[in-house]
């Protein structure tokens, strides 16, 4: 081998060092304050209990009108709109509407654990 083979390869597994274990150049270990944890849980928290499970379950919402007759109208344009077109939209919406479903309940998931978590943290010290 020569040496320039060999430093080569020498660059190549110290690179690869540093991809595996995160140190080397510009390596930084960022650790988050007590306050700041906290902050984070209780705006997951809250973003958990703000997600509205009916609306995660509604193909249309309400019909937002200043009057009856507007009111009357958007919602004659809508059932036309759904008995043409709903073969093409609706299972586009139904399929969001499983995705926002299965989203929520990941949340809450990591909600629980990263809660979980914590407490456990809090125990060992």
């Amino acid at each position: 081998m020569e040496p320039e083979e060999i430093k080569r390869k020498i660059r190549i597994r110290k690179k690869a060092c540093e991809n595996m274990t995160g140190e080397g150049q510009g390596y930084a270990r960022i650790q988050m304050s007590e306050g700041e944890i906290q902050k984070m849980l209780k705006e997951l928290s809250g973003q958990c209990r703000q997600i509205d499970a009916y609306a995660c379950m509604k193909i249309y919402g309400e019909i937002h009108a200043k009057n009856k007759i507007v009111w009357m109208i958007k919602r004659v344009l809508r059932k036309i709109c759904h008995t043409c077109m709903g073969w093409y939209y609706v299972p586009v919406i139904e399929g969001q509407i499983d995705f926002n479903r299965q989203v929520k309940q990941v949340l809450e998931e990591i909600s629980q654990i990263v809660q979980a978590q914590q407490e456990q943290l809090r125990e060992h010290t």
